[in-house]
């Protein structure tokens, strides 16, 4: 069984790639799931959403706990074994750097299409949507801080992989205070915690292409059959 899904649902690309080969059955199979799933509106979806955004951030708290827990102080201030200076390289920006850096990630991945897809779910869109933005803004910058902070002190900051950050400093710390069977069971742990969590960014887009998809009716772009109410589900067509 796992031959077969190694190669024929899961190929990763060459030489050792994260993204799949194609034909990739499996992520068509998972696309099709979501598909599925959207067609019960955006109320039966909402929990869904809730659920895999909190198991990302669930995760990513759990490895910063054990991280905590591990660190070592002197992370903090070492520097390249190749540089002579004494400059510090945490927050080299400051907190503002932090918080614009924050901002543009949160529009750059989130954009307009999570808080669009939720206008009609509150009642006061005006004052419900900028309230929102800016508590996750927030949120995701208070949770940045404290995971990167984590980070540096449990991993010498010039060894982090910039692609793949903590499941590597959890996999490659082999001087790490915890045991090892500790180490890879939290990378288990956190691994597929994140990998659930993606889930919230293939499905929020899924949900706001039915509203883009609506007024694209509404302009004639497309048929106006499409616009219909289907009534065991009460979305539209």
């Amino acid at each position: 069984l796992f031959f077969i899904s190694k190669n024929y649902f899961y190929r990763l690309s060459s030489p050792d790639g994260l993204l799949s080969e194609y034909p990739d059955f499996l992520s068509t199979i998972v696309i099709l799931i979501f598909g599925i799933c959207c067609c019960f509106g955006l109320r039966k979806n909402l929990a869904l959403t809730v659920i895999s955004s909190a198991v990302n951030v669930g995760a990513l708290l759990i490895a910063t706990i054990y991280m905590f827990i591990h660190a070592k102080t002197n992370h903090y201030s070492i520097i390249y074994p190749g540089i002579t200076t004494n400059i510090k390289y945490f927050l080299p920006y400051g907190i503002l750097g932090l918080l614009s850096a924050t901002t543009i990630s949160f529009n750059a991945f989130v954009r307009s299409s999570a808080p669009s897809s939720r206008a009609q779910e509150v009642k006061r869109p005006p004052y419900s949507l900028p309230a929102a933005s800016v508590t996750s803004i927030l949120i995701v910058g208070l949770v940045t801080t404290l995971s990167a902070l984590a980070l540096t002190l449990y991993y010498p900051w010039f060894y982090v992989d910039a692609e793949n950050a903590f499941l590597n400093a959890l996999k490659d710390n082999k001087e790490s205070t915890g045991a090892n069977f500790g180490r890879i069971f939290m990378f288990c742990l956190v691994g597929s915690g994140f990998v659930l969590g993606l889930l919230t960014s293939l499905i929020s887009p899924m949900l706001a292409s039915i509203n883009v998809c609506l007024a694209m009716v509404h302009d004639g772009f497309m048929p106006f059959m499409f616009s219909r109410v289907c009534r065991p589900f009460k979305v539209f067509f």
